[in-house]
């Protein structure tokens, strides 16, 4: 199932921090836990890179620790987290100003609402009960002239699920919403509740369609790195005179057209031009030439290095990923047992998660002593440059940057 924005609430992420993951990132930061290593709150925006338009990160309105805003063409997108503890009316009062705010200095024609909205709408939705937000968020609906997509194309199903070792017998709710300003029958909207998978979370994970009409993406010119095998070159601890080999048949490959290139590097020849614009295509053709020539010794010799995918994960290793699996397997059972195994899988689900967590702190523990340990050997210089990198980046002031809604490129003609 492709995803191309993928939101996260509670993330519990303080300032200067971010993610681990390749995803462009958007973030309202966590406030800090007194006593605590970790923050309260925080709501994300998780970018796919494969997502060709342009996402413009909003200014947060009244620097709200409750609403993560973005805009992407014409839709403006705003996630929130409306914690228990916030009161009711404030709640809807934070949304409808909001709303108002970007109503006023922004121009969109569609609206998308998401996120944990702690309200429980009873039989509306296909919930058990109702809680005390349920007439605020009604009002609300109708106020803004919104369509709940939970009722027509995901009702009844719960995206709260929790279950306790205590009590193992799973308690659910909805309270996880998408509004627009889309009618319910629009064709192509679409909603999904993955229940059978946990995640790490008692909240699933709801994946929202619709269907969208923007304008083209802007075009990206992609320059790509060349990379050789150049380590072939070097000598290594187990077969010293290894890259002597390699060496040789480069020389042997390259001699023979820088022969060819000197001949035509005569001063003589570039002397007898009278022209100045003939001289200088001569120069850029020698230059031309000699580029060619090198790449080309490479390529025959010790072969092109294809660059390692932005994907690559150093981190999530193929013992944790089995063991995440197991997780998520012991979890589908737990939830579809019947009474008396519920008791047996919950024992079992539980070990499983704390083996994922154990195996997620002996990696961080394990990955930042190999970086330590850089510290003292022939890596230092790249091992201080990243020290280095870290210290910048957390001491680097946010600063204004100039956005456009159709990408950096119309920004920079919009700007010159």
């Amino acid at each position: 199932m492709q995803t191309d924005l993928f939101f996260v609430t509670e993330t519990w992420l303080l300032p200067q921090r971010s993610l681990p993951t390749t995803w462009t990132q958007i973030h309202n930061f966590g406030i800090s836990v007194d006593r605590a290593r970790r923050g309260q709150l925080g709501i994300s925006l998780l970018i796919n890179p494969s997502f060709p338009y342009t996402v413009l990160s909003l200014p947060i309105f009244q620097d709200s620790n409750y609403i993560l805003p973005c805009q992407c063409q014409n839709y403006l997108i705003i996630c929130t987290y409306l914690p228990p503890a916030l009161d009711d009316q404030a709640c809807f009062d934070l949304l409808t100003d909001s709303l108002e705010y970007y109503a006023t200095n922004y121009e969109f024609d569609h609206l998308l609402l998401c996120g944990d909205f702690n309200t429980r709408l009873g039989d509306y939705v296909g919930d058990k009960r109702q809680n005390s937000r349920y007439q605020f968020f009604i009002d609300f609906l109708h106020t803004h002239c919104l369509t709940l997509h939970n009722v027509d194309h995901a009702f009844g199903v719960p995206t709260y699920i929790k279950g306790t070792e205590a009590n193992p017998i799973d308690k659910t709710s909805i309270i996880d919403f998408f509004l627009s300003t889309h009618p319910s029958d629009l064709e192509g909207i679409s909603m999904t509740i993955n229940n059978d998978i946990y995640l790490g979370s008692d909240h699933k994970m709801v994946h929202f369609s619709l269907p969208h009409y923007f304008d083209p993406p802007p075009n990206t010119n992609i320059h790509p790195r060349l990379l050789w095998n150049l380590n072939k070159f070097k000598p290594s601890k187990n077969h010293p005179n290894r890259h002597l080999n390699a060496i040789r048949q480069y020389r042997n490959h390259i001699s023979p057209h820088l022969t060819n290139l000197l001949q035509r590097m005569d001063p003589a020849i570039l002397s007898s031009m009278p022209e100045l614009a003939h001289k200088q295509d001569h120069i850029d053709s020698l230059n031309t030439n000699l580029t060619e020539i090198v790449h080309s010794s490479l390529d025959a010799t010790i072969h092109r290095h294809t660059p390692r995918p932005k994907d690559w994960k150093w981190f999530y290793t193929q013992e944790l990923a089995d063991a995440c699996r197991h997780r998520e397997r012991l979890y589908k059972k737990w939830k579809n047992a019947n009474h008396f195994n519920k008791i047996l899988f919950w024992q079992q689900f539980h070990d499983a998660v704390e083996k994922v967590k154990s195996l997620i702190e002996r990696n961080k523990r394990f990955y930042f002593k190999q970086f330590c340990d850089k510290l003292s050997t022939s890596e230092f210089s790249k091992a201080a440059n990243k020290i280095k990198n870290i210290k910048r980046s957390k001491s680097r002031l946010a600063s204004n940057v100039f956005q456009h809604i159709n990408g950096p490129q119309a920004a920079v003609d919009t700007i010159t």
